[in-house]
């Protein structure tokens, strides 16, 4: 907090990774990184707030418009391999450091809003304090091996029950997402693991009357990806029985040559 005057609230070296949008592994982090360069600026983001301070504190600084970009991207790129692995300063869950955050994971920053736990607490401050317990991008990818390890079960067993159980071809035993039977299929195994991971978190965090402790718990990448399941089965949904004007049209065209060439002949 004292190193930017103040204006970050709450500012400390466990969660300066996160509030430090220069830190961020994905393209808001790249974005701010490159225009820190050309406006001699840091920018944070913090309870509901994107803050901008002028510093000239820079790793890399460049002096022509393309000196900057490269700088820009080094200086992001820099940030996130230095910063992956945490530091000893910034010891938090488990003994070891908070590293970067899991990409997007600082937008909870803009949610400033609710009150929960004993302390009243913002959902910004209680994601905060989530991201300094090691809720980083190390802990996503430890995360996403049961997220993964469900998704090909699902697509394997779909494979050998469309092979086996219903004698198609392999090449029609391919378990593509746009297969109906597939996509409900990854949304029920989806849906099955959130409710066990919702269902441990709640019960560890003494029936979720610590957010924090709750939120630790959570597997954000398996609702991330049940979430995105339930969005296009709701699409599906809403366009069955819809005409596909793209295969219509494809279809009128072949008509039409056709037509064209029985003419001419």
């Amino acid at each position: 907090t004292h190193a930017t005057g103040g204006v970050v609230k709450n500012l400390s070296l466990k969660n300066h990774h996160l509030k430090g949008l220069g830190h961020s592994p994905d393209i808001i982090g790249l974005f701010f990184s490159v225009l820190n360069q050309f406006t001699n600026t840091a920018s944070f983001i913090s309870n509901g707030q994107i803050i901008t301070i002028e510093t000239e504190e820079f790793e890399l600084q460049g002096h022509n418009f393309i000196a900057k970009i490269f700088c820009g991207v080094a200086n992001w790129f820099g940030h996130i391999i230095s910063d992956w692995t945490g530091s000893s300063g910034t010891v938090g869950q488990g003994g070891r450091g908070t590293g970067v955050p899991i990409p997007f994971y600082n937008l909870f920053q803009m949610i400033n809003i609710g009150e929960f736990g004993q302390h009243k607490q913002s959902f910004a401050t209680i994601t905060t304090k989530v991201f300094e317990e090691g809720y980083d991008a190390r802990h996503a990818m430890a995360m996403a091996v049961p997220v993964l390890i469900n998704e090909l079960l699902i697509r394997f067993m779909y494979t050998m029950k469309a092979r086996f159980y219903h004698n198609k071809e392999w090449k029609d035993c391919i378990p593509k997402g746009s297969v109906p039977e597939v996509r409900r299929m990854l949304l029920v195994g989806h849906g099955v693991l959130c409710i066990i991971d919702g269902a441990d978190a709640y019960i560890r965090s003494g029936s979720g009357a610590d957010m924090v402790a709750f939120l630790s718990r959570t597997n954000l990448l398996a609702w991330t990806r049940f979430g995105q399941l339930a969005l296009k089965e709701v699409y599906a949904w809403y366009n069955s029985g819809h005409i596909d004007a793209d295969v219509v049209d494809e279809y009128l065209n072949k008509e039409l040559k056709n037509m064209l060439k029985t003419s001419k002949s």
